[in-house]
């Protein structure tokens, strides 16, 4: 049976907390998908409060006039790209896309981290709708500009169909 929540594809989302210093930072980036790290006001509550890619760690290390040993993991930081538990792979799709974006921090009603979901998760459970029953128009039109291979071949119907 094929997931149907977010929660069933979320990964784990290595966060950290705000005021970690870059060479946490940096460790973190090393290990996150799509080189986004989730920032929390801390590990126990596990709010979301911002998030810090690469190229922002990389742009503060050129341009900060500050000692990069004294700069924060929030100094570095911008509004994450979010969408909700309860939303639906599909409409984390929409997000994704409208945004740009390879991977999406997942909250809860309360702003919470629950997880990072990525474009590999999406295409994963959009494989299994494809199986189950030929995608739906929606899906085709939507991964299209996302697959790995530049052509909409995953959802062709078998022969003799």
């Amino acid at each position: 049976m094929r997931p149907t929540t977010l929660e069933d594809l979320l990964r784990p989302a290595g966060a950290v907390e705000v005021d970690a210093n870059l060479a946490t930072l940096s460790e973190a980036l090393r290990l996150a998908p799509g080189l986004v790290v989730p920032l929390v006001d801390d590990l126990r509550s596990m709010r979301l409060m911002a998030e810090v890619t690469q190229a922002d760690l990389d742009a503060a290390r050129r341009g900060s006039s500050a000692d990069v040993c004294e700069l924060r993991a929030s100094d570095v930081s911008r509004p994450p790209v979010t969408c909700l538990l309860s939303d639906t792979p599909e409409a984390s799709l929409a997000i994704m896309r409208s945004h740009e974006r390879a991977v999406l921090h997942v909250v809860d009603s309360r702003g919470r981290l629950c997880g990072s979901l990525s474009i590999e998760d999406v295409f994963a459970w959009s494989d299994d709708v494809a199986r189950e029953a030929n995608a739906p128009a929606f899906l085709r039109t939507a991964l299209a500009p996302w697959h790995p291979s530049g052509r909409d071949t995953r959802f062709a119907r078998p022969a003799g169909r």
